[in-house]
């Protein structure tokens, strides 16, 4: 299952799971023309944007921000490490900074792990 179709499965079970709760997603996988690609950067921080938002605060955090992976391309190694690729690096080091802004933010990996973040979220 590519990355859109496990996000959209996620922001579906939100929606019917947790009708009240408001989130978003980052726009940076869309496909835009140039001239709009341009546009949207310019309205964006430098960071790498995770692609899920939900502005609800728990009992511990400000809100939940997950950095959604495919089940095939998990962040982590076999040995349970981070990847080194650069890209990965720089996604980390936004969660970890969102993190010490009080929000739990973490990567996802496929559809079942997100879900099992979101409930337990909810949950606390």
């Amino acid at each position: 299952m590519s990355e859109f179709t496990e996000h959209k499965a996620i922001a579906n079970y939100l929606k019917l799971q947790y009708p009240k709760t408001i989130f978003t997603s980052d726009s940076s996988g869309i496909r835009l023309s140039i001239g709009n690609a341009k546009k949207m950067l310019s309205l964006k921080a430098s960071y790498k944007i995770p692609d899920l938002i939900i502005l609800q605060p728990n009992d511990h955090y400000c809100g939940l921000i997950i950095e959604i992976k495919a089940k095939d391309k998990s962040p982590f190694l076999k040995d349970g490490s981070l990847s080194k690729s650069n890209h990965v690096q720089q996604q980390n080091n936004t969660l970890q900074m969102l993190n010490d802004y009080g929000y739990k933010a973490v990567f996802g990996v496929g559809f079942e792990d997100c879900i099992n973040i979101i409930d337990n979220y909810f949950n606390n």
